[in-house]
């Protein structure tokens, strides 16, 4: 298997079409990403853009994540990993890891004492490798995962 060299940088305008054109391919409508995918871009250029990031091979976008800090919980700053989304092309090569780790990396930057992440159920052991603990079921197959990073 070949070995791709992934570069992760912040999320800029002009990458609108491809986030837009990933969420069309990857998420059908009836889901909450396919549905009203343009107001939840717009959401996110809008409140912390800064927690955007794209992977790229050669200069060619092939997925992006999306962190954002939620706010003080008392007296937690809460984070959480809204989207980590890649071309369907590429699944399996390490790329969603990859920007999983970078909006991980964003979050604790700023100071949160925990990472909230909502997938589906098929990732229970691995974000079980990265500290992740399941605290709760959005529906029958999305789960709701927390990472404690510190206490202040």
């Amino acid at each position: 298997m070949k070995v791709l060299e992934v570069e992760i940088r912040p999320v800029i305008i002009s990458d609108k079409p491809f986030l837009a054109n990933i969420q069309r391919s990857n998420w059908p409508a009836g889901t909450w990403w396919g549905d009203g995918y343009q107001e939840r871009l717009e959401l996110a250029f809008r409140i912390e853009p800064e927690g955007l990031f794209l992977a790229e091979v050669s200069s060619i976008p092939l997925g992006w994540s999306w962190a954002r800090s939620i706010g003080p919980d008392g007296l937690l700053e809460i984070g959480a990993i809204i989207l980590v989304s890649v071309m369907r092309s590429h699944w399996g090569q390490g790329i969603g890891l990859i920007l999983f780790k970078e909006a991980e990396r964003y979050l604790i930057s700023r100071g949160c004492a925990a990472i909230e992440f909502e997938t589906d159920s098929r990732r229970i052991r691995a974000l079980r490798q990265f500290g992740y603990e399941l605290v709760g079921w959005k529906s029958e197959t999305e789960a709701c995962f927390i990472k404690r990073l510190h206490s202040r």
